[in-house]
């Protein structure tokens, strides 16, 4: 018998969370697997509790506290606690599809030598998104962790890689791979990246991954995230990522604020006299400087 971690972290998302649970209710599994349902509670104060509690008899489900506020502390916290000889992670603002676990089981024993794989998110938005988002969507959709796949199996590169809100990764590497506490969410912090660390890590040290086209989510957009905001708010955390992550001497503080102020003005020139399309561009430059400043030494 084949045991597989699929593995949630959650904070404050009671009624999200609610329909994760219930999309997992219908998972189908193929003979000889069955799976564990592992939730951390990352020091919910809302009904996270009670909602796990009414799943807890229709699904192979263990919860444990990870009282440590951040994402990568819950994360670690759920390697930790793994049974499973493959995790396999998701979120709680998503829906997967029945097919979703089985097709990452097939692809773990097609490709034994595989140390990881990532699955298609598909946008599940609460209303259209507005004509100027619309209008980008190509090259915008990364923002809200979206991952459309080609029909085909293929290998993951460092170019493209699986979100964190579906991926799967042997549970024995995962162990050997934490993930970094400075980075993901934290509270209201949007610094993210956390995953995607691992990712690289893994693959610069010479381990593979594939794509698994038919192991799908839909990922909950809510209207709130579909405005200038909620893109500030990334495109800032990127740039947080960016100087947590960078080797190497920090650069010079006033060489950082000077390139975030001329970024600043050419965003504003821009949001003027363009289209959506370019002042997009400047916008994310311009936010990615001032994250990056604000998490450079002082």
């Amino acid at each position: 018998m084949t045991l597989v971690t699929v593995a949630i972290c959650t904070w404050n998302r009671a009624p999200l969370l609610r329909r994760a649970l219930e999309s997992l209710g219908a998972i189908e599994l193929p003979e000889g697997v069955r799976f564990e349902l592992l939730v951390v509670d990352n020091g919910s104060s809302d009904e996270t509790p009670a909602v796990l509690r009414e799943h807890a008899s229709a699904l192979p489900l263990r919860v444990v506290a990870e009282p440590e506020p951040g994402l990568s502390h819950a994360r670690n916290r759920a390697t930790a606690e793994a049974r499973g000889e493959l995790m396999v992670w998701t979120d709680d603002d998503v829906q997967v599809e029945p097919e979703w676990l089985a097709a990452y089981v097939e692809a773990s024993r097609r490709h034994p030598d595989a140390s990881f794989f990532g699955g298609a998110s598909l946008a599940w938005f609460e209303q259209p998104p507005p004509a100027w988002i619309a209008e980008s969507w190509e090259r915008l959709a990364d923002i809200w962790a979206i991952r459309l796949l080609p029909p085909e199996p293929a290998p993951i590169d460092r170019t493209r890689l699986p979100v964190g809100a579906n991926f799967a990764i042997r549970t024995g590497l995962q162990r050997r791979h934490a993930y970094d506490p400075r980075l993901g969410r934290r509270r209201r912090e949007r610094v993210s990246g956390e995953e995607t660390a691992v990712l690289r890590r893994l693959l610069a040290d010479g381990e593979s991954g594939w794509w698994v086209p038919a192991a799908r989510v839909r990922h909950w957009i809510p209207a709130e995230r579909l405005a200038e905001p909620y893109l500030r708010e990334i495109w800032f955390g990127q740039g947080c990522e960016r100087a947590l992550t960078r080797s190497g001497a920090p650069r010079p503080r006033l060489r950082l604020l000077a390139r975030a102020l001329r970024a600043e003005a050419r965003y504003r020139v821009s949001r003027r006299l363009s289209q959506p399309a370019k002042w997009l561009r400047e916008l994310e430059r311009a936010q990615n400087r001032w994250g990056e400043l604000s998490a450079s030494p002082r």
